[in-house]
């Protein structure tokens, strides 16, 4: 098999590589070369043309018609296909592609042989073999996890590719290459329900995170007709949709779909958060504290608070309004989620606000080790916060923070994430008067969302 010692990459686009659609560019190849291509896209990784050689020549002669070609021909065969652009020099399609392509083998019955004939021809090891190799392989796992519906080998080529293989592989996670940017209606509509939320959390999330736009995703997240989930098992799809939609601030839509579904979102916090960014801290808060009585419900007698997104804007409601028990308020919900979330998403965003409540005691966290982790920080919720929390203390932004903040003001903006753009350059303008630029493009994000600023809710060194 190909190794190499550089980390490895897949182009989602570029002059030499196919992408959506282009299945009907391949049906233009001949018989064989199709062949080889599904072939290649359930493969994987990098290989040589001889491992491909052996691979094709070791499958059911009849799928070849006439005759199986030979070793020459293949080889030309590849060369070939790198030329029109379906195969790189590794001997990989498009991340696209193949998935197209995997889905048109599972459709013509060939995905299960073509599965065990790679498994069997390139093992997949876990404990041992180059690091790359590992990785490739685990990622390949995954893909025939989930086009064969094991979830026992998906998870576990996921905990995998998990732990040491970003550094190995440059590549967007798994389910993102699978259901994200080759997503399919129909073909993703088809699979069972659990895998479905399992795909979807994942592509939103790193959505979220990474502020990466997937319309196709939304739209079907917003369509109770596409869904073909049943309605009483909607619930989490719904508050995935709604977490974007925050982001996004897109209100009106949050509104809509909080009002369509009621029953989806008691005890989420969305109601209220929907109303803060709006401009109604009270009622915001209102909804929140009735949010929190059907949480505790759920919970019993163990302190309970919202986790992830929803929190952060009761947090923030709290803390706008600072009435008398306002801010202990903060302390019990800050102490509940870092309770429970030990190296969760959500830890790092807490802690700084943690750090916004002891400022006035002079009672610090470890801000050292705070901005350290704001550096490696590659959560775009998390920074903007982070970044928020340290303005709210009165620390002065040095210029590796806000360049931080520009970037996440282009991403949000390229991509839709208006609040987030809005809130990076009102943050912005705020730390330098002389970035009129972003002063003009906050308040134009802000008309036009009917969105408040977090920047203000709290005064400096308050």
């Amino acid at each position: 098999m190909k190794e190499s010692s550089e980390k490895d990459s897949l182009e989602l686009s570029g002059n030499n590589s196919r992408n959506t659609g282009d299945l009907l560019d391949v049906s233009t190849l001949s018989a064989v070369e199709q062949l080889l291509l599904q072939l290649i896209s359930i493969i994987y990784e990098p290989v040589s043309a001889s491992f491909l050689t052996r691979c094709l020549t070791s499958l059911d002669p009849t799928l070849f018609g006439d005759r199986r070609p030979s070793g020459d021909e293949i080889t030309a065969m590849i060369s070939r296909l790198r030329r029109k652009g379906f195969l790189n020099n590794k001997n990989q399609c498009p991340p696209v592609l193949a998935e197209l392509l995997t889905r048109q083998a599972i459709s013509l019955d060939r995905f299960v042989p073509f599965a065990s004939l790679i498994e069997k021809a390139a093992p997949v090891d876990y404990m041992h073999g180059k690091w790359p190799t590992r990785c490739w392989r685990a990622l390949r796992q995954f893909r025939i996890g989930v086009y064969s519906q094991d979830f026992d080998k998906l998870d576990e080529a996921l905990v995998f590719l998990e732990g040491e293989c970003h550094r190995y592989l440059d590549v967007d996670p798994p389910a993102v290459l699978v259901a994200g940017h080759a997503f399919d209606p129909v073909w993703f509509g088809a699979l069972p329900g659990s895998f479905q939320f399992f795909l979807l959390d994942h592509v939103v999330r790193y959505s979220m995170e990474r502020l990466q736009h997937f319309p196709a995703i939304l739209a079907y997240l917003a369509d109770d007709q596409a869904l073909t989930i049943p309605p009483d098992e909607r619930v989490p799809f719904h508050r995935l949709l709604a977490s974007c939609y925050l982001l996004q601030g897109r209100l009106d839509d949050l509104r809509l779909l909080l009002e369509n579904h009621s029953d989806s979102f008691l005890g989420s916090g969305f109601a209220g958060s929907v109303a803060f960014l709006g401009g109604d801290t009270d009622q915001a808060l209102h909804l929140f504290d009735d949010d929190l009585k059907q949480l505790q419900q759920y919970a019993g007698t163990e302190p309970c608070f919202f986790l992830g997104i929803t929190g952060l804007f009761c947090v923030f409601a709290l803390l706008a309004r600072d009435k008398e028990g306002d801010r202990d308020n903060v302390r019990q919900a800050v102490a509940t989620v870092l309770k429970r979330c030990n190296g969760c998403p959500e830890e790092i965003p807490f802690r700084f606000l943690d750090a916004v409540i002891c400022s006035p005691d002079d009672i610090m966290p470890d801000m050292l080790s705070l901005t350290e982790d704001l550096v490696a920080e590659e959560r775009s919720l998390t920074s903007l916060v982070a970044i928020l929390a340290l303005y709210w203390i009165g620390v002065e932004i040095p210029p590796n923070f806000q360049a931080i903040l520009k970037r996440l003001y282009k991403q949000a903006l390229d991509n839709e994430y208006l609040w987030v753009a809005m809130e990076s350059a009102e943050l912005l303008a705020t730390l330098d008067e002389s970035q009129q630029a972003m002063k003009a493009s906050a308040q134009s994000l802000a008309a036009r969302l009917q969105c408040r600023y977090l920047t203000h809710i709290i005064a400096p060194h308050a």
